[in-house]
C-alpha cells in the first residue's frame, strides 16, 4: 500500500516543477521586455533631447571662441582702419580711390584662422543638465528628481575657414560708414556619450570701421 502512495507523490512533485519553472521563466521574460521597453522609450526620448540641448549650448560656446579669438587676433595684430584701407584724396579733398591692403588683410584672416583652430583645440567639455521632467513628460515628478549631468565636448578637428569683406552703409548727410569685418564658418562635430551630430556655425564679426566724409568712388579695391 505504502508504494502507490510514494509514486503518487512523486508524480505530484514532478508535476508541480514544470509550473514553477514556467513561473520562473515568464516573470524573467517579462522583465527582460520591460527594461527593453523602458531603455528604449528613454533612448528614443533621450537621443533628440540631448542633441538640441547640446547643439544650443555647442553654437553659443562656438560662437563666444570665434568672437574672443578674432579679438585676440586684431589686438595682437595691431591693425587698425587706417593701415588696412588706403584712402586717397586729390588737391580739392575729394576722395579719388579706396584701396585695401592685401597683404595685410590676408596675413589678418590667416590670423584669425589659426586662432580660432588652435582655440579648438584647447576647448574643453561642457555638460548639459537634462530635467527627468522633461523626459518622463510628466510635470508631477518636476523636481522631485536631481537633473541628469550628461558629459560633451566639441571635435577639435573643427574645419573653420575665414573670409574678409567690406561693406559701404549710409551714415548720414554726405557721410559713409566703411565697415571690414571677417565672415567665419565654423564646421563642428559635438560628441555626447548618447550620439555625435555636425553643426554648422556662421559669424561676422567686426574688424575695423570708420565714417568717410564726402563722395566715395564706385570702385572699392581690394578683397
Amino acid at each position: 500500500d505504502a508504494l502507490p502512495i510514494l509514486i503518487k507523490m512523486d508524480t505530484e512533485i514532478r508535476r508541480r516543477k514544470p509550473k514553477k519553472k514556467r513561473k520562473v521563466i515568464f516573470i524573467v521574460t517579462a522583465v527582460i521586455a520591460a527594461v527593453i521597453l523602458i531603455a528604449s522609450y528613454l533612448d528614443n526620448k533621450l537621443d533628440p533631447l540631448v542633441a538640441m540641448m547640446a547643439e544650443v549650448q555647442a553654437k553659443n560656446k562656438v560662437s563666444e571662441m570665434i568672437n574672443t579669438s578674432t579679438e585676440r587676433a586684431i589686438l595682437e595684430s595691431g591693425y587698425t582702419y587706417d593701415s588696412l584701407v588706403n584712402i586717397r584724396y586729390d588737391s580739392v579733398g575729394r576722395i579719388t580711390s579706396i584701396s585695401a591692403d592685401s597683404i595685410k588683410m590676408t596675413r589678418l584672416r590667416t590670423k584669425i584662422t589659426d586662432y580660432i583652430i588652435n582655440d579648438f583645440k584647447d576647448f574643453g567639455g561642457f555638460t548639459i543638465e537634462i530635467s527627468v521632467s522633461n523626459l518622463m513628460d510628466d510635470e508631477i515628478i518636476f523636481g522631485r528628481f536631481p537633473d541628469m549631468s550628461i558629459p560633451a565636448s566639441i571635435d577639435p578637428g573643427a574645419a573653420v575657414t575665414s573670409t574678409l569683406e567690406s561693406a559701404f552703409e549710409a551714415a548720414g548727410i554726405n557721410q559713409t560708414l566703411h565697415r571690414i569685418y571677417a565672415d567665419i564658418k565654423a564646421d563642428v562635430c559635438v560628441l555626447t556619450l548618447i550620439s555625435n551630430f555636425n553643426i554648422e556655425i556662421n559669424a561676422k564679426v567686426a574688424l575695423a570701421e570708420t565714417v568717410i566724409v564726402g563722395d566715395i568712388p564706385k570702385v572699392y579695391w581690394g578683397n
